[in-house]
């Protein structure tokens, strides 16, 4: 449980953007398979994997994995979002443009 916040940051600061994704891509399993009240160890991260997402914007493929993965947790646990819904629009507007090409 506590390693998670630690390996989340190493992660999200690698160089490797196959790295950065499967970083956002473990945030999205765990969210989706920790109870509720442990949402708060990973809650800070909604930003950074919102960011990491938006880095994908020329990378359809991965920007296409990394969304799918953040629709089930729209799904199942939306509420995770809530505090960070400022940075949820601007990966909306960052999706609809890598859509419209």
């Amino acid at each position: 449980g506590d390693h998670l916040p630690l390996m989340l940051q190493a992660c999200l600061a690698d160089t490797s953007a196959l790295v950065r994704k499967e970083a956002v891509l473990l945030f999205a399993a765990t969210v989706e398979n920790l109870p509720q009240e442990d949402w708060a160890m990973v809650r800070e991260f909604v930003p950074e994997m919102l960011r990491i997402v938006r880095s994908f914007e020329n990378y359809e493929p991965d920007l296409r994995e990394c969304i799918k993965a953040f629709t089930q947790i729209a799904e199942s646990a939306a509420t995770v979002f809530q505090a960070h819904l400022a940075a949820v629009l601007p990966t909306m507007l960052t999706v609809a443009r890598a859509r419209g090409r």
